[in-house]
């Protein structure tokens, strides 16, 4: 592929990409439950990048300082479930403001191994992307285990990222 085609290829991606998430964000804005229209949004996305799963953290920075699942896709159970800021990778993101992607979890010493015994989910690989409005993180968006037996990459990462604009902008 010369350097001309992969150039076009690329943008061509991240067309799609845009008109996708275009796409979720009018379905998210016209929809009557947000919880369920996020819920949606996290699976579409989450299929788009060949992933197992999906949860959108939602850090009550104001309320009990914890962090607490707002939607899940796929995956275990995540009743009752919370993590601390700083906790695990996506509270990591929440403290940091930045995006991540691990290819083994399990070996990354920020992963919250706690979660997955309660659930019986086993997380293997995941993109992590913050959630911020204003400079103020409110939440992350992990995305989980990447089904084609490939790793995440940065246009998985793009689109998490794009995806985590758009809800923060609909909800901040």
């Amino acid at each position: 592929m010369n350097k001309n085609t992969a150039f076009a290829s690329e943008a061509e991606q991240m067309d799609h990409v845009r008109t996708v998430i275009d796409s979720m964000t009018a379905d998210m804005r016209d929809h009557p439950d947000p919880r369920l229209a996020m819920e949606a949004m996290l699976e579409a996305v989450a299929k788009a990048v060949c992933a197992e799963a999906g949860t959108l953290w939602f850090y009550h920075r104001f309320e009990d300082g914890r962090i607490s699942p707002m939607a899940v896709y796929g995956g275990g159970e995540l009743e009752g479930i919370y993590l601390l800021p700083g906790e695990g990778i996506a509270g990591q993101v929440i403290r940091s403001g930045q995006p991540v992607i691990i290819p083994d979890c399990q070996a990354d010493p920020r992963w919250a191994g706690r979660v997955d015994e309660k659930t019986g989910f086993q997380t293997k690989t995941m993109i992590c992307v913050p959630m911020k409005a204003d400079g103020t993180v409110f939440g992350s968006i992990q995305i989980i285990n990447k089904t084609d037996g490939l790793s995440f990459d940065e246009k998985d990462l793009a689109f998490a990222e794009g995806l985590a604009d758009e809800i923060a902008q609909l909800l901040w």
